[in-house]
């Protein structure tokens, strides 16, 4: 087989890949999350598929200490908030849900202090 023909084929393969890749973000993004019940407040059990919901990192600050320890930001919990009750929902007890971070319809930062 000659060099441009594997190069063709190779293309052929890429083009399939990259649109098997979007059907699986697709379907990815149909998983769905219900909004529950934490120590802040009750959810109201409804289900949401994740391409609706914004994704919420949450960061938190650490102080400086020493000469050159601390003063940065870090990264921790994900939360959504639910569309139909506002109650702010957390991701730390769903890694399987967490891990479908970049289905979400977008992804906004949070700082705490």
């Amino acid at each position: 087989m000659k060099l441009e023909e594997i190069e063709k084929k190779l293309v052929v393969v890429e083009t399939k890949r990259q649109k098997l890749r979007a059907e699986q973000a697709k379907a990815l993004g149909r998983k769905y999350v219900t909004c529950t019940d934490n120590c802040y407040g009750k959810g109201c059990g409804k289900k949401f598929q994740i391409h609706n919901l914004v994704y919420i990192q949450i960061h938190f600050y650490i102080s400086a200490y020493g000469c050159t320890g601390g003063d940065y930001w870090k990264p921790s919990e994900g939360q959504f908030d639910c569309p139909n009750c506002d109650h702010r929902n957390r991701l730390y007890d769903r890694k399987h849900i967490e891990e479908l971070r970049p289905y979400f319809s977008s992804i906004e930062d949070e700082h705490k202090n």
